[in-house]
């Protein structure tokens, strides 16, 4: 099932994919809402992905929820800029 709804009012289109909504807010033709992915990263080196979430806040909250989790880093980055929106528990060097 696919659906897709433009709101001209409020700039925001929605579509439902898969049964999952999602929601892309647009400011002079810019996507507001990003995706980011969640990872977390062992002492070893190993990098795991551990979630993709939409939004910033939303990534920072779940970022939190996996930081009071695990005593590894844990970080959440938009992988087509491979830019890096926050980390917590950083690896300290030994």
């Amino acid at each position: 099932m696919r659906a897709i709804s433009i709101v001209v009012g409020s700039a925001i289109l929605s579509l439902l994919l898969a049964g999952r909504r999602v929601r892309l807010r647009y400011r002079g033709g810019v996507v507001v809402d990003r995706t980011y992915d969640i990872f977390e990263k062992f002492p070893n080196g190993r990098v795991l992905w551990r979630a993709s979430m939409i939004g910033r806040e939303q990534s920072l909250r779940k970022l939190q929820e996996l930081a009071a989790a695990s005593r590894n880093e844990v970080f959440a980055m938009h992988l087509s800029t491979k830019e890096v929106i926050a980390t917590l528990n950083p690896l300290q060097p030994q």
